[in-house]
């Protein structure tokens, strides 16, 4: 192997808590990071190119997981209790929009698509307290004012673990799982428009 360098590093520690790292996304230049704490719940931290710490282990009001998510425009998009919201890119998260659609039962959310035509997809798996094989999965494209443009019908039953980017024209390929029955898994692709 031909290397023509060494990786350095360098640690700083950011939290006083026992911590496990969930999402890390752009903030303008900065990066916020979602963390858990057993004992403290959700909190973010906020750390400049130069490893700073501008933001250290404040409260973090909404789920992890996979968000937060940077948009398009530099806002941060979150998700709690079935309503995403859109906040600013300071380090105080300032509100910005909160979805009026109530995305109830669409908990089991899959990682967002920042779209070339600089719109979002959100992909969930609804029904999720069900059984593998009867759950479906639901498709959402957003704008930056958490405005729905579109959104798909149920995919086919036992869809989960979605995975995709981005192609051209505001179009998504996206790979799931199906399951089929409790022994029997098959993959899929699809194009979303």
């Amino acid at each position: 192997m031909n290397s023509s360098g060494t990786i350095t590093t360098t640690q700083t520690q950011f939290s006083n808590y026992e911590s496990y790292s969930t999402k890390a996304t752009n903030i303008g230049a900065n990066i916020l990071l979602a963390h858990n704490h057993n004992s403290v719940g959700s909190q973010y931290s906020i750390i400049n190119s130069s490893g700073s710490i501008l933001v250290d282990s404040n409260t973090y009001p909404y789920t992890s997981g996979s968000f937060p998510y940077t948009l398009s425009d530099g806002n941060i998009l979150h998700y709690k209790d079935s309503k995403t919201y859109i906040t600013d890119n300071s380090t105080d998260l300032n509100l910005v929009s909160t979805s009026s659609y109530d995305y109830t039962g669409n908990t089991g959310t899959s990682e967002p698509i920042l779209l070339n035509d600089n719109n979002t997809l959100l992909m969930f798996t609804d029904n999720p307290t069900s059984t593998s094989n009867q759950q479906y999965g639901i498709l959402f494209k957003i704008d930056n004012n958490n405005n729905i443009l579109k959104n798909s019908s149920n995919l086919s039953v036992g869809t989960s673990y979605f995975v995709g980017a981005p192609i051209s024209n505001g179009r998504a390929i996206i790979f799931y799982k199906q399951r089929i029955s409790d022994t029997n898994d098959k993959g899929y692709f699809i194009i979303v428009e």
